[in-house]
């Protein structure tokens, strides 16, 4: 079940079933959050600058509960973040921002995303990775990504994906296009 989190001064909701029309959709890979949690990340500089950037536009940023989980397991686990400071980031970056987040996960829902992708090699990425990619396209959101092998995976099927860094030498970042379609959009 879906529950309304509690930010001050800030209005949240959970993921509704019906999409308010207009509105600019950002679904952020956890490789994308962890990299805007964490200012020792490589990736830091160049996805707090697609932030600053999408800011004008008034995104909602649609969180899945996934996507909270691998960040926070990453954050903890692998970049030894406390517990404590770690829920201080989030909730730092959360009162940033508009979001909508799922508390739950819906076995029907994922059996759906199998049963429309099945014939796309996209259902055979890692199951994050998967859950993340068609959660953007059945939102129609922009998905942003500072992960490359799923960029290029995910963009074969999906064109609404955006490489947010350009730290890495074999692909520049897509913050260009992104704002460009932003715009062409509006």
């Amino acid at each position: 079940m879906a529950e309304e989190q509690k930010t001050p001064g800030i209005s949240q909701e959970t993921i509704p079933n019906k999409l308010t029309p207009g509105e600019l959709r950002i679904l952020p890979d956890s490789s994308w959050l962890i990299a805007i949690l964490d200012e020792s990340d490589s990736h830091h500089i160049p996805v707090a600058s697609s932030l600053g950037a999408l800011s004008p536009y008034e995104p909602i940023f649609y969180i899945p509960a996934l996507v909270y989980l691998e960040t926070i397991s990453r954050l903890i686990r692998v970049n030894k973040i406390p517990v404590k400071k770690c829920a201080q980031k989030i909730d730092r970056f959360l009162s940033k921002i508009k979001y909508k987040y799922s508390t739950t996960l819906e076995i029907s829902d994922i059996l759906e995303k199998y049963k429309t992708f099945s014939r796309v090699k996209i259902s055979k990425m890692h199951p994050l990775d998967f859950y993340i990619a068609t959660e953007g396209v059945f939102l129609d959101a922009k998905i942003l990504t500072c992960d490359l092998k799923m960029y290029r995976y995910v963009r074969q099927y999906y064109k609404n994906i955006y490489f947010m860094t350009d730290k890495v030498i074999e692909k520049d970042s897509d913050l260009g296009s992104l704002i460009r379609d932003i715009q062409i959009k509006k």
